[in-house]
């Protein structure tokens, strides 16, 4: 017997940033949103692309809670910083 695929009942979160008008040009939130269309442009499922979506909006919180606002702005050292401060 074949079973239905249950809907998911897990809440889907979506960034913020995506859902801003006023996105600073050449800024993370910027690039980030750019990024997504691509992936969507090239066919990736729904599901990876909000995950990706809810990753890098937690990135960008953390990153602009430091003053860092720009690809630029992001360096090694900084990648390392936020991974210490995903797992502490």
């Amino acid at each position: 017997m074949i079973r239905p695929k249950r809907k998911s009942t897990k809440k889907v979160l979506r960034p913020a940033f995506l859902y801003k008008s006023d996105l600073l040009e050449g800024g993370l939130e910027f690039y980030g949103k750019e990024f997504l269309e691509y992936l969507q442009i090239r066919n990736y499922s729904k599901s990876t692309i909000i995950s990706m979506g809810e990753n890098l909006g937690f990135f960008f919180t953390w990153a602009m809670e430091r003053g860092l606002e720009f690809p630029q702005d992001i360096a090694k050292s900084v990648v390392e910083s936020y991974q210490k401060y995903l797992y502490r």
